[in-house]
């Protein structure tokens, strides 16, 4: 995990927190416009989280791709090997 899903994971949880305490405060539950809006941006941060997720997770197949990888060279001839089979 990178520091940057680390850092919205917290933002996340102290976000989810915050949304909690404004339900259990406010009489409206959850139509209270403060948890409404709370609940907005949970949702996005939990997107951008998500996203962020997707995008360590490709770079490390890359990464790992790239360490076994062939060269152009090779793949060519792997291509045209595999064409001849």
């Amino acid at each position: 995990m990178s520091g940057k899903s680390r850092t919205l994971r917290r933002k996340i949880e102290r976000l989810r927190a915050e949304m909690m305490f404004a339900y259990m405060q406010n009489g409206e539950g959850l139509c209270d416009e403060e948890v409404l809006v709370l609940s907005q941006r949970l949702d996005e941060l939990l997107n951008d989280y998500e996203k962020c997720l997707k995008e360590e997770r490709a770079s490390i197949w890359v990464s790992r791709f790239h360490a076994h990888s062939i060269s152009p060279a090779e793949a060519k001839i792997g291509q045209a090997s595999m064409l001849c089979v």
